[in-house]
């Protein structure tokens, strides 16, 4: 029995720091742009989280496809992975500015079917992105959803135990309170706030932080906050948690890396 199985994109997160020049010069075609820093890092909201998960002590299994490229993180059990031995693995480019803002390019070649999928005896679920058609098969399992994703049909809605999303996303769906159990909603150094039943909880980020990065940051909040309520059932403990590992993470180039 796992206590928590991830499920969403894996990916191969290569940043490019751009040093603002894809920003603010307009540049002709034909143009070379000399690069100082490229890393490259496994990425991908179901490896990510994962990762963070395994790190926290959780018994953690992890359903996402990879290709033939993908070379998997020690923490990653590779028992539910699905892999294509003739393809790529989907990529991330993500070109930083110098303000720790950026823009990513996203190849999405690999999807995962449900029908494809073998299911682990699991006491908790986290979804991240995944097409409509997938999340609706998702209703029917027996065992405690977490959503980061705000594309859910209405039924898994009802069923998730939590809701985590960033102001934008709740914005574009009109999320409150009534829209799930407890409804999480992040916004970026701005006040963080947690509704549950007829409360809200707060926590406010540190502004003194030195943002390097800021990708990886919603699955590092998503990760402590949802270890928080397995290990003690708290509210507050959870935005403390997931605050202080998103809080690490920007602080460094990697959506794990810290």
């Amino acid at each position: 029995m796992f206590d928590i199985t991830t499920i969403g994109s894996a990916t191969i997160d290569i940043f490019v720091n751009t040093k603002n020049k894809l920003f603010k010069d307009q540049i002709p075609f034909g143009e070379k742009i000399l690069l100082d820093d490229i890393h490259i890092f496994p990425g991908g909201g179901a490896i990510n989280t994962a990762i963070h998960f395994s790190r926290f002590g959780l018994k953690t299994a992890c359903i996402a496809k990879i290709g033939k490229d993908y070379a998997l993180p020690q923490e990653i059990n590779k028992k539910y992975l699905l892999k294509d031995k003739n393809s790529l693995s989907n990529y991330s480019i993500i070109l930083d500015s110098n303000q720790g803002d950026r823009v990513i390019l996203i190849s999405n070649n690999l999807k995962l079917n449900f029908k494809e999928i073998k299911f682990p005896r699991t006491k908790w679920i986290y979804v991240a992105s995944l097409n409509q058609d997938f999340l609706n098969n998702l209703i029917n399992l027996n065992c405690r959803i977490v959503l980061n994703t705000r594309k859910a049909p209405r039924g898994l809605l009802k069923k998730a135990e939590i809701l985590i999303l960033n102001q934008e996303e709740a914005e574009e769906i009109g999320a409150d309170s009534k829209m799930a159990k407890l409804l999480v909603i992040t916004n970026k150094d701005q006040e963080i706030k947690a509704y549950y039943k007829n409360e809200v909880y707060k926590i406010m980020p540190d502004k003194n932080i030195k943002v390097v990065e800021r990708t990886g940051a919603g699955d590092a909040f998503a990760a402590g906050f949802v270890y928080g309520i397995i290990k003690k059932n708290d509210i507050n403990f959870g935005l403390e948690q997931g605050l202080e590992l998103a809080q690490k993470v920007v602080q460094k180039i990697g959506a794990t890396n810290y």
